[in-house]
């Protein structure tokens, strides 16, 4: 079970990750996932990790922070981000069909398939 302590140990207060005018969002909810993913946080007024999907509990709270910092977020837990900038991206640890994220909004992709577009867009988180 996740708790504050292990989430303690895997935060660090650096990011060496590269944030572009797109990261940066007033409010970022990101959901849980049956898998670990690293996240990076610049300039945050506020970072909330809740055990699972938001209930309304008070007892949904695992730990809070702000500022800057990244961690491999554990599975099942889910991150509330107020005003700052926010990037994730997959690690090697998540299924082989997961995709790279950001907390902007994914951009559709297209293909050509004879006189047929295809367009498709990836789940944000």
């Amino acid at each position: 079970m996740i708790d504050a302590q292990e989430l303690r140990r895997r935060w660090s207060d650096k990011t060496e990750a590269v944030f572009s005018p797109a990261d940066l969002s007033n409010y970022v909810e990101i959901p849980a996932r049956n898998y670990e993913r690293t996240f990076h946080f610049q300039s945050c007024k506020s970072i909330v990790f809740l055990k699972g999907e938001r209930t309304g509990a008070p007892e949904d709270v695992i730990l809070m922070s702000q500022g800057s910092g990244h961690m491999v977020l554990p599975a099942g837990v889910q991150v509330l981000v107020t005003d700052g900038y926010t990037k994730c991206s997959t690690d090697a640890s998540a299924p082989a069909a997961a995709t790279t994220v950001t907390s902007s909004t994914p951009k559709p992709v297209a293909a050509k398939a004879g006189d047929w577009t295809v367009v498709a867009q990836a789940d944000g988180y």
